[in-house]
């Protein structure tokens, strides 16, 4: 069967009422048919990307809150003077001792030393003996160092009960104080 004929009988059955109807029903549910199809598949590929898209956003709320939370650390690092006043550690752990009244519970300073790190920062460390101090006392010279106006670092820690009276404790702490120098221009 040619086009024509086909055609032909097409229009034939299209103009006989008897099947009008299924003709018209079999057309439009085609249509129907061609549209649903591809719009079913359409949307399974935007629910796909929906999906990884709310999983990359998850992601970078992770991130976004790393990067403020570490920006917030940086910024108050960078706050903190990078040069501090003369006399180095010792002069800072004295002011320190003095400020909160354990002067007297500090019993030596020892290893006093400077090095030079990468580029042009140095860092000088020390080690100071604390004796028969309380837990509070301990607590308000850390949070001391950690709030300093410059960039000091505690090391290392060992804590001992003093052996006169278990509440009070021998400590030992390295401290180091990180310096940065001005470069000279030629």
């Amino acid at each position: 069967m040619n086009p024509i004929q086909y055609l032909t009988k097409l229009r034939e059955l299209l103009i006989s009422r008897k099947y009008r109807k299924r003709i018209f029903l079999c057309l439009l549910l085609s249509v129907l048919l061609i549209f649903i199809i591809p719009l079913i598949f359409f949307e399974r590929t935007l629910r796909a990307s929906a999906d990884s898209n709310s999983a990359k956003l998850r992601d970078m709320i992770i991130l976004s809150n790393d990067y403020k939370m570490l920006k917030e650390k940086i910024s108050v690092i960078e706050s903190k003077s990078s040069n501090p006043q003369a006399g180095g550690i010792t002069n800072l752990v004295n002011d320190i001792t003095v400020s909160l009244g354990i002067k007297e519970k500090m019993k030596s300073i020892k290893g006093v030393s400077s090095r030079q790190l990468k580029g042009n920062i140095s860092e000088e460390t020390a080690e100071i003996f604390l004796e028969k101090v309380t837990m509070n006392e301990l607590i308000n010279l850390f949070h001391k160092i950690e709030t300093m106006p410059v960039v000091i670092s505690v090391k290392k820690t060992s804590i001992k009960k003093s052996f006169e009276k278990p509440d009070l404790l021998d400590v030992i702490i390295s401290l180091a104080l990180f310096n940065i120098q001005q470069e000279t221009k030629p």
